[in-house]
């Protein structure tokens, strides 16, 4: 069950909604007008969210560090140290992981308020202390969360730490939600990167995102979601701005409400990684969808292959255009094929690869399979090799393209081409015993797989007996089972 969202203040409401009345009057300004200046992100600079104080009660502190004091062995055991009892430990990395366990023991008898100091030692150089304090913190589970919260949050931690804070944070499963949340309905541009980053990190620790088509509810209120996406309006830093579309995407579900709001967030955006994570996101609420309903994210993503001048955008659109090939429209398919033509190799990979996969179910697509074949680009040409299988060629037609790839230089291509020879079978006995005999000879590594294609062709495989006698025979083949193999086949093909 998604945990409760806490209820706020009227104060914090109304400016929550002078924030978010500000963000729905950008969609009608330029680029230029848009632009993340210091009166944009005067909208983020609301006072930060307080979890508490981030110090233990002086005594408790005390009382902390006196327990640590007492971690006092020496530097060569501190480095051979396990937490875990081990067979092979020796009486005094026994004696000291029996002593850290004490330790770790009475930490947590001084309850929660000594999470703070524990913080403290967990976010320590010292190796020894900081997995003492980290056990010992783990054992207070949720009780732990908002202490961490208001160290995570705290002014003075420096950069390094907040990146271990947010792992451990991370970490709490469910009970972190709705402190993330406080975080992502915050005006203060920190709070929001920090939620951001946090929302993406509990997301991929606790499994919210499954797959590509299947949601956990939504932990989050529809008012922090309008949030999200308001501050992805005018967020001054991108990184922050692409974990929040993210965050959207991880935490989504298919609403047609949001998808025209990431539209126009899309439109506006000018970082590459924002719009790489913008485009993921459309492209998690959409792909599940009809062809009606996905249009108009087909639109974008077509559109965005065309004309966008980043590469790594134009290859992020294609790549994005793979989940819809069931439902690929005469615009998507053309704006792929003219991107076989960019001058920039991811993004030709990227186009190939989505119209190999959309050649199985449009027949406009299968002339780019066969260019695709001649491709310099090995993953082009294995990819176009690997699909032909899946195209319902007549084998009059499959088989010379096959061929050509079984004497191929390239390892995997003549791989793929025996596999599928394999799946031929007899069908193809004739002149694929031949290449796959010339195989056996050749100097390669690829002999196993041409046995195994040999073995499918039925008593047509006789004819490459002396070849596989001499594999099973030669001692400057190290591979024994290479040797097994043909050894095998060899005394199958003699009892026929």
């Amino acid at each position: 069950m998604a945990p409760q969202t806490k209820s706020f203040g009227i104060a914090q409401i109304i400016v929550l909604s002078i924030f978010l009345c500000g963000c729905t009057q950008t969609s009608s300004l330029t680029s230029s007008e848009r632009s993340r200046d210091s009166a944009q992100s005067q909208k983020l600079s609301g006072k930060p969210i307080d979890f508490g104080s981030s110090q233990s009660p002086e005594e408790t502190q005390k009382k902390t560090q006196e327990l640590f004091d007492k971690v006092d062995w020496s530097d060569d055991i501190a480095s051979r140290i396990s937490f875990r009892a081990r067979d092979n430990e020796t009486d005094e990395q026994k004696a000291a992981r029996q002593k850290a366990k004490e330790i770790e023991k009475s930490l947590y008898e001084l309850g929660p308020t000594a999470i703070p100091a524990l913080l403290d030692h967990a976010l320590s150089p010292d190796r020894q202390n900081r997995t003492i304090a980290l056990n010992t913190i783990k054992r207070f589970g949720a009780s732990a969360v908002t202490p961490m919260m208001a160290k995570l949050t705290d002014k003075n931690t420096n950069s390094r730490q907040r990146r271990t804070l947010i792992e451990m944070v991370a970490s709490q499963g469910e009970e972190v939600y709705p402190s993330i949340e406080k975080l992502l309905k915050s005006t203060n541009q920190r709070d929001i990167s920090i939620g951001a980053d946090l929302a993406v990190k509990a997301a991929n620790r606790n499994g919210s995102f499954r797959s590509q088509s299947e949601f956990q509810e939504c932990p989050f209120s529809e008012e922090t979601r309008t949030a999200m996406l308001a501050a992805i309006r005018i967020h001054p830093d991108s990184a922050t701005r692409a974990n929040l579309a993210k965050a959207i995407s991880l935490y989504g579900e298919s609403n047609e409400s949001i998808k025209p709001e990431l539209i126009e967030c899309f439109k506006y955006e000018e970082s590459t990684q924002a719009k790489e994570e913008l485009l993921n996101t459309l492209t998690n609420l959409g792909a599940t969808e009809s062809a009606g309903k996905a249009s108009e994210i087909l639109k974008v993503l077509s559109t965005t292959l065309n004309d966008d001048k980043d590469p790594r955008v134009r290859a992020a659109a294609a790549r994005s255009l793979l989940r819809f090939t069931l439902i690929l429209d005469d615009n998507a398919v053309n704006a792929l094929k003219k991107a076989t033509g960019d001058n920039i190799k991811s993004v030709q990979v990227a186009a190939f690869n989505t119209l190999i996969a959309a050649a199985r179910q449009r027949e406009d697509c299968k002339p780019v399979v066969l260019e695709a074949l001649k491709s310099n680009d090995e993953s082009i040409s294995s990819a176009a090799l690997n699909s032909l299988r899946y195209l319902n060629l007549d084998d009059k037609t499959l088989l010379p393209l096959v061929l050509e790839y079984a004497n191929s230089h390239s390892a995997r291509r003549a791989d793929q081409a025996y596999r599928i020879l394999a799946e031929m079978g007899p069908d193809a006995s004739g002149q694929a015993v031949s290449a796959l005999t010339n195989a056996l000879k050749s100097n390669t590594n690829n002999k196993r797989e041409a046995i195994r294609a040999l073995e499918r062709m039925g008593p047509a495989a006789k004819a490459a007996i002396p070849s596989l006698r001499a594999v099973s025979e030669s001692n400057a083949i190290e591979d024994m089972m290479v040797r097994d193999d043909a050894t095998r086949l060899l005394t199958k093909l003699q009892a026929m």
